[in-house]
């Protein structure tokens, strides 16, 4: 079949799904087979990093076209940042520690078994697991603020009278649901016993490179042995034709660089409890309960941590900095302050002490030259930066990234990664991926994306073709943004769902939809009530089908990183 034929074939299939073929748009095929890039040996072996709702989703993708997967999640359980329990994280570094590279990490070790006791190394046997596992920062009764129609992995509902507002535990009850549904869950088990085992959890990759031709995981899991009170480490290192890395990164807390902070964090009561906190330490309102509390930042964390201590506090404090807040999230959260909270300019200093057990006798100056105290608690919502350590040999502290073979190109460093394809794989070495969609409503099409192109149904255009690209096609360039209702945002969908249909008519697999109809109703009227009116409309949804490609909007590059991000990445508090 010629490829004009398909191609017309195509545009009369997806017409059929809702979407119509736009004659100025460029056609995604080629009769050229030097374009598209050649897998460099079969992929057999896959690791998935990380058991969030993305990691969940590829593992899911690549196990059903026959793939020989593991997943890797350092904790002991499926969810990510939605897996939720009574503890905390290990406390945050003051100030800000160095950034993860090679320079200030150790060699992880190849293997061995060690068995751990309380107090060794200065440890107790919860610092050690808690350490290990990074449990997320999701409190007690927090909600989403998003609903269950873009809050939703594929196949898996909802309850009929769950809330528009989802509670954190009905999240962790759905994304368990799919993990189970595909046999993730922790105590999931290989049916046929000379299967090899999928899920790794309590299993920490401390470290990614290329050997040879396969990428090899350094690998780190902990077993709590109660009967002996001991912990069992065990070290190990696993070679894979292809990875997915869907960590996440934003997990280690930003503190700050204000004057004192060091000294008031130094402060600790009698109880063991510190006054001075980062936000990821928040659980629920007793702590605070008749005290003077300061929320120091204006973004998500603080504005709904502020709402739920208000009512229980002495007084409560908002410092806010003065800066621009133009996106519709950041805007939200200043509207959400607990109202009787009393809001207060930037803090740039924290004065002398004179109690090393409490912070009440402590100053502190504001950006407008005041001075202030009587403060009993502080509560640093001001985000998280990435943290993603096994990539040490990948990381880069400035820089850009660059297709020149001579200059390694970077891949990650404070903020951002850098070098990645418009379907997240890694243009230097297409075998590496990374899920840099929102999982819910764009991760099964990426999660597919993945497998296909693996198992060679799906073609991904050659290296300079994604190195041009990269610098000259923005609008490719934040896949994260879809589904969330602008004519900007879902150009990135369409061409991506197109995309993955043509591939699959040309050679075989499975069509997919876009995201519903019924949803991007829910999701407009929910918007409009719980965001900001007239942030969007169902009408954005289809207009983008009458839009030609060259009239397609232009995004920030991939790792330009704003000054106002709009998530806790700590540039808003």
């Amino acid at each position: 079949m010629r490829i004009k034929s398909i191609t017309n074939l195509l545009a009369g299939s997806l017409a059929l799904s809702g979407l119509r073929s736009v004659a100025q748009q460029t056609p995604f095929t080629s009769p050229d087979t030097n374009e598209w890039y050649t897998l460099p040996k079969e992929i057999k072996k896959v690791a998935v990093i990380g058991a969030g709702p993305s990691g969940l989703q590829s593992a899911a993708a690549l196990l059903k076209e026959g793939f020989d997967v593991r997943l890797i999640e350092r904790s002991d359980a499926p969810g990510g940042n939605w897996y939720h329990n009574d503890l905390t994280p290990v406390r945050e570094s003051y100030p800000d520690g160095p950034l993860e590279t090679a320079a200030y990490l150790p060699v992880p070790r190849s293997n061995g078994t060690e068995y751990y006791e309380d107090g060794d190394d200065g440890l107790t046997l919860l610092e050690r697991w808690r350490e290990h596992i990074r449990p997320s920062p999701i409190w007690d009764d927090l909600e989403t603020n998003s609903s269950p129609a873009f809050t939703t992995l594929p196949e898996i509902d909802y309850p009929k009278d769950v809330t528009w507002a989802l509670q954190a535990q009905n999240v962790q009850r759905h994304v368990r649901t799919y993990a189970s549904t595909h046999g993730l869950n922790v105590n999931d088990r290989p049916i046929n016993s000379s299967v090899s085992k999928i899920v790794y959890y309590s299993t920490r990759v401390e470290r990614l490179r290329k050997a040879g031709s396969s990428w090899t995981l350094s690998l780190k899991r902990l077993t709590r042995l109660p009967e002996s009170r001991k912990i069992k480490a065990e070290w190990w290192e696993e070679s894979f034709d292809a990875v997915v890395v869907a960590a996440g990164g934003y997990h280690a807390a930003h503190v700050p660089d204000i004057k004192g902070l060091v000294e008031w964090s130094k402060v600790r009561q009698s109880d063991g409890h510190f006054p001075v906190e980062h936000s990821q330490h928040y659980r629920n309102p007793q702590l605070y309960r008749g005290k003077t509390v300061l929320i120091v930042g204006a973004s998500v964390s603080a504005s709904e941590i502020s709402r739920r201590i208000g009512p229980h506090v002495e007084k409560l404090y908002m410092s806010i900095r003065d800066t621009t807040r133009d996106t519709y999230m950041a805007r939200r959260s200043i509207r959400r302050l607990y109202p009787e909270a009393e809001q207060i300019p930037e803090v740039v200093e924290l004065g002398s002490l004179y109690s090393n057990t409490s912070l009440k006798d402590g100053q502190i100056k504001l950006i407008n030259g005041s001075w202030f105290d009587g403060i009993d608690e502080i509560i640093l919502a001001t985000g998280f930066r990435r943290s993603l350590p096994f990539l040490q040999d990948f990381y880069s502290i400035g820089g850009k990234a660059t297709p020149d073979k001579d200059n390694s190109p970077i891949l990650t460093d404070a903020h951002d990664l850098h070098s990645l394809a418009w379907t997240g794989h890694y243009i230097p070495d297409p075998t590496l991926a990374f899920v840099n969609v929102r999982p819910w409503t764009f991760g099964r099409y990426q999660s597919l994306a993945f497998a296909k192109i693996w198992k060679g149904t799906a073609r991904l255009p050659n290296k300079d073709r994604l190195w041009k690209q990269y610098f000259n096609d923005n609008h490719w360039q934040a896949p994260a943004k879809v589904v969330f209702g602008t004519i900007e945002e879902e150009t990135l969908g369409r061409q991506y769902v197109a995309w993955l249909n043509q591939e699959s008519l040309i050679h075989g697999g499975r069509f997919v939809d876009q995201w519903p109809l019924e949803d991007r109703e829910r999701f407009a009227y929910y918007s409009d009530e719980a965001w900001e009116h007239g942030y969007t409309s169902s009408d954005n949804f289809t207009r983008i089908e009458n839009t030609p490609q060259d009239e397609w909007p232009t995004y920030p590059r991939a790792g330009d990183h704003s000054p106002d991000y709009e998530f806790d990445s700590g540039s808003e508090w």
